[in-house]
């Protein structure tokens, strides 16, 4: 419900419910072309599902990836 609200509301062509669906397969149903522009912060499987759908000359744009982070010693 609330991906649908906010396709309607702010326009977009599609959202990915990431807990509800399979991100890959969203992906690819709603990105048949490849995903132009992708902003990510976070990393990990979405990250990896958006970088197998990219279309040629996409651009990625890395703000973090606190996934990837480890806790630093004391």
């Amino acid at each position: 419900m609330r991906s649908a609200t906010t396709s309607t509301n702010l326009g977009f062509d599609a959202t990915i419910d990431y807990k509800g669906e399979d991100v890959m397969e969203a992906l690819g149903k709603h990105a048949p072309d490849g995903i132009d522009v992708f902003f990510d912060n976070v990393g990990g499987d979405i990250l990896d599902a958006a970088l197998a759908h990219l279309a040629r000359n996409a651009r990625v744009v890395i703000c973090g990836a606190i996934s990837s982070t480890t806790p630093r010693a004391p």
